[in-house]
């Protein structure tokens, strides 16, 4: 749904109000928006964690292959986490560098305490959080993953890894203030409600993970 309205927006340009149409150096764009490297829009957070300095610390680990997972985060004990991680902040985009035409974009809204994700990911946070679902937008559309494609580089077919400076400076079309605030209402709640859909998820899978082996070892017992 969201994919579908950011196609029927940004890409034909048929969205609410459309006015007159202008050159620009990415082809004819609304008049009032811009072209710009996708920096312009956000953050790079590259805070370094090393899990294994607090081994019974719960960390909760967005890795590549938990991405693969259903994009279920697992709760890992430091001292299984043999490498050093960014820190997850709220409100961000984790954009995995490795194999770029089949993308990994992770939207973390409210991510738990001591969240940490896989080098490969960068981590991306909008300098206003109102484009966030703009951003999680573009980076998932077919256009942006064929262009990060483009850049990639890699001794393999299946080890491609684009730099995080190509994603940065990649150019963008820009959408006005409105516009960007019109496209956050109606795409937020969606993007929220999968969010936490998912968190929901995890706990269930959390709770079941733990009580399974007491109630098989006899541990725990449920009342008939």
């Amino acid at each position: 749904m969201a994919q579908t309205l950011f196609k029927e927006w940004f890409v034909y340009y048929r969205f609410p109000g459309v006015g007159k149409m202008v050159d620009s150096e990415l082809g004819m764009i609304p008049e009032g928006w811009k072209v710009d490297g996708i920096r312009s829009l956000v953050k790079h957070v590259k805070i370094s964690i090393t899990p294994l300095n607090n081994p019974k610390v719960e960390f909760h680990h967005f890795s590549i292959p938990a991405y693969d997972n259903f994009q279920i985060p697992e709760f890992v004990l430091g001292k299984s986490i043999l490498s050093n991680k960014y820190k997850v902040v709220e409100h961000c985009i984790l954009v995995s560098k490795l194999n770029p035409i089949s993308p990994r974009n992770w939207m973390v809204l409210k991510p738990h305490e001591n969240s940490v994700c896989s080098t490969e990911f960068q981590v991306i946070k909008p300098l206003n959080k109102e484009h966030l679902p703009y951003i999680f937008s573009l980076f998932s559309s077919s256009l942006f993953i064929q262009i990060l494609a483009s850049k990639a580089q890699g001794t393999s077919s299946s080890h491609q890894r684009v730099s995080p400076q190509d994603i940065l400076d990649t150019s963008v079309v820009i959408p006005n203030a409105k516009i960007l605030l019109s496209y956050n209402e109606r795409v937020f709640p969606m993007l929220s409600k999968i969010d936490s859909n998912k968190n929901e998820i995890q706990t269930l899978t959390q709770i079941k993970d733990r009580l399974l082996p007491k109630l098989m070892s006899g541990e725990v017992r449920v009342k008939q």
